[in-house]
This record gives C-alpha cells, sequence and structure tokens, in this order.
C-alpha cells in the first residue's frame, strides 16, 4: 500500500479519532457520538454508503469504502492490527466519511476550495515516490498503484483537494479556539507536580470488620507517636509496612497528584516542609499510611501546559464544529449493510 500515506481520508491519526482523556484535561469531554438521520438501506451491492444532506449527496461505491477501509488498517501501526475488528475500523471510515462530507461540503458552500497549484504540486509529490533505478518517475509503478486501489490519477486529485480544503477548514476553526484561562493552566500545572515521599502502610480492606480497622488505626497512630519521638521513619517502615516499598524505608519513586491515591496525594501535599510527617493515619482502600513529605517538586512547566491545553481546545473546536454541521445540515446516512460493518443506530 505505497499510497497509504497520501490517500488515507483521515487527517489526524487513528488515535485522535476518539475522545481519549490526557494528563491535562480541565474536564472529561463526554462523546456525544455523530448526529444524523439513518436512512434507508441500500441493496445494490457496488455502493457502500450514501450521505444525504443540504450540500448535496455522496455516493460511496464499495470499491473506495473497501480501499479506505485497507488504507485505514494500513496506518495501523503492525503490532496493533490484530487487535482492531473489520467493525471498528468501518465505523471509523464511515464517521470519516460523515466529517469529510459535511466539512468540505460547508467550504464549498462558503466559496472556498481547493488552490489547483498546490493540488497539482501534492500529486507530483506523489509520483515521485515511484522512480526507478535511474531516479526518474516510473509511471507505470504510479498507475499500477492506483488501480491496486481502485483509483485513477483524476480521482486522486479529487481526494487530495478534499483534503486540502479539509485541513484549510479545520486550521480556521482551531484557530478561532479560545485560548486556555490562566487559572486552568495553574491547576492543570500544579496537578502534575511531581513529587517524593515515603510511607508506613498498615493494611486493612475496606471490607474489615470495625474491630480490626480501628486496631490498624492505632498501630499507625502509635507509629507516628515514635516518629515524632525521634525514632527514624526508615527503620519503622522497614520493619513495619505491609507495603512494597517497605525494603527501601517506604520510599516511592517522584509521582504526580493523579498518580496516586486521592486521600494520599491531598495529605502529602498539604505537610509544608521535606521530611514533615503526616499528623494522623490518612486511609485509602489499601489501608493506613503515615505520610512522610520528602521533596515537594515543581509544577510542571506552564508554558508546556499552555500549549498541550490549547492544542485540546483547538481539537474540542473542531470536533464541535463538526457535531454543529452533522445537527445543521439534515444529514441522513444509507449503508449497504453487507459492506459496511458498522451499525450507524449506535451512533446517533
Amino acid at each position: 500500500m505505497l499510497l497509504a500515506g497520501v490517500l488515507v481520508i483521515a487527517l489526524f491519526t487513528w488515535a485522535g479519532c476518539g475522545n481519549g482523556s490526557s494528563s491535562t484535561d480541565e474536564a472529561a469531554e463526554e462523546d456525544s457520538g455523530p448526529v444524523y438521520t439513518i436512512g434507508e438501506e441500500i441493496s445494490d451491492t457496488t455502493i457502500a454508503v450514501i450521505l444525504e444532506s443540504e450540500y448535496g449527496t455522496d455516493t460511496v461505491q464499495t470499491s473506495r469504502f473497501m480501499s479506505h477501509t485497507r488504507m485505514a488498517t494500513q496506518s495501523v501501526p503492525p503490532q496493533r492490527r490484530a487487535m482492531i475488528s473489520d467493525s471498528l475500523v468501518h465505523s471509523s471510515v464511515l464517521d470519516q466519511l460523515i466529517t469529510q462530507h459535511v466539512v468540505t461540503g460547508a467550504a464549498k458552500a462558503a466559496g472556498n476550495s481547493a488552490d489547483s497549484a498546490a493540488v497539482e504540486q501534492r500529486f507530483q509529490s506523489t509520483m515521485q515516490r515511484f522512480t526507478d533505478e535511474d531516479g526518474n518517475v516510473d509511471e507505470e509503478a504510479f498507475d499500477n498503484a492506483l488501480a491496486s486501489d481502485n483509483l485513477s490519477r483524476e480521482r486522486l486529485r479529487d481526494m487530495i483537494a478534499t483534503q486540502l480544503v479539509m485541513q484549510e477548514q479545520r486550521q480556521q476553526i482551531m484557530e478561532d479556539a479560545d485560548p486556555p484561562s490562566q487559572d486552568s493552566i495553574q491547576a492543570v500545572s500544579e496537578r502534575n507536580r511531581r513529587f517524593e515521599a515515603q510511607h508506613i502502610l498498615i493494611q486493612v480492606s475496606d471490607t474489615a470488620a470495625e474491630a480490626t480497622v480501628d486496631s490498624a488505626r492505632q498501630v499507625a497512630e502509635a507509629l507516628i507517636d515514635s516518629v515524632e519521638a525521634g525514632v527514624s521513619f526508615d527503620s519503622l517502615a522497614m520493619r513495619n509496612s505491609d507495603g512494597p516499598s517497605a525494603s527501601d524505608g517506604g520510599r516511592l519513586p517522584p509521582a504526580s497528584r493523579q498518580r496516586l491515591a486521592a486521600p494520599f496525594a491531598d495529605a502529602a501535599l498539604a505537610l509544608e516542609d521535606s521530611t514533615d510527617v503526616t499528623d494522623e493515619p490518612v486511609r485509602t482502600q489499601f489501608g493506613f499510611h503515615v505520610i512522610r513529605l520528602l521533596d515537594r517538586g515543581e509544577p510542571a512547566d506552564t508554558s508546556r501546559v499552555r500549549q498541550a491545553l490549547a492544542q485540546q481546545k483547538q481539537r474540542q473546536a473542531f470536533q464541535d464544529e463538526v457535531e454543529t454541521l452533522r445537527a445543521e445540515s439534515d444529514l441522513v446516512v444509507r449503508i449497504n449493510p453487507s459492506v459496511v460493518k458498522a451499525d450507524p443506530a449506535k451512533s446517533e
């Protein structure tokens, strides 16, 4: 699939097709899914999908749809392909076709089109991938590659033009996205502060009897008294902790707040100075902890957080615009169930 990198209809990476969260998320966004009406099923085996809206009608031939699915699969790292089902690939391709239909339709309605010189430049650049031993373009190899994907030169130019229009529209939408607020930047920066601590764990389950829980709490309280009396925290941890870090004096690797149980992280970062110890046991799902702060660390670099949040907002702005276009364009999606292994009804 030598043309896969050029011909894949997705304009963002496979991983970007979903709404995955990251450490820089300001808030979890719920995936609302595509917005459209399910039309009558297609019985003609030569047609896979028909998209109808105020922007016109796009008829996707079966050969074209299958080419897109092959190229989409090709874009997935080899080690992950076995985990990608046909249903997932077909659903992704269908979603991309819908996005392409409404975004390019809106662009054309606004009078926007791809620059012919830019289309030809990218077309020629694609041809340059096919050279003979003398470094000359092997047009026969190029045409054979196109034919293997049921494409012609004209169809390739059309696809390149569509990609350019999509890229331009996406860029414009992203540029109009609101920048992240200073408060959100500071909050995410603090949330990603990496600090160091050590602890003594007295293990007790959430379902333990009340007497067992009280006994574990009393052991943890006695250990705090010992620390305050000057006994080495390291030695107490090595002798008493039920945690896997006991042999290292209870020392934990540097971690951000979100990598640890919330009560543990909150208690550790509530300590003001290094070597401070919690004045009472901290309960988590693992049991009771006696926590000693070793290093508060530094918040995450705000410039990097600002950039990550800005990119997140830009991606969300594009997704929101696509959903708006889908909702407002009276989009009707018709599929051939014998070709498209996706259930659009689940995407409403």
